[in-house]
């Protein structure tokens, strides 16, 4: 991130923790979840506009901001597989509740061990859908 991008996210108070949410549809077949972050999970979960009812399954602290994107970022990589469209994952999936634990416990692992995860950024982690079959690329920074 740019120093004044990193500026204007300390004026707006973005630098300190932040948590990685996961909520989960509990209505509907099939069913969804969603990945993303929030300095205020419980306020984003309040906001989350669906036609179906919804769930916060759980939410796994990060000390900044910047660390909750990139576990968001690495996740999203993570599970392309399933992805529904935007942050919203489960297509093909028969339980989400079992996903929404092994997406939270992925996150709580990035956590324990930021090392992992050291020396990448949220853009080193791509993933497009063609012909609407999610398709994964790992980007290294010095292949682009």
């Amino acid at each position: 991130m740019d120093e004044a991008r990193a500026a204007r996210l300390r004026k707006r108070g973005h630098d300190g923790q932040c948590s990685l949410y996961v909520i989960v549809e509990t209505e509907g077949n099939p069913r969804y979840l969603k990945i993303g972050i929030s300095r205020y999970p419980s306020r984003r979960f309040c906001g989350t506009e669906n036609p179906r009812e919804t769930r916060l399954a759980g939410h796994v602290v990060f000390p900044t901001r910047e660390s909750a994107r990139l576990a968001e970022a690495y996740l999203h990589h993570r599970f392309a597989n399933w992805l529904k469209r935007g942050e919203w994952f489960g297509a093909g999936v028969s339980d989400v509740d079992v996903m929404a634990s092994a997406v939270l416990s992925e996150a709580a692992a990035v956590l324990a061990n930021p090392k992992s995860l050291q020396g990448k950024e949220p853009r080193d982690f791509f993933f497009a859908l063609i012909d609407e079959n999610p398709v994964e690329w790992w980007l290294q920074k010095d292949a682009a």
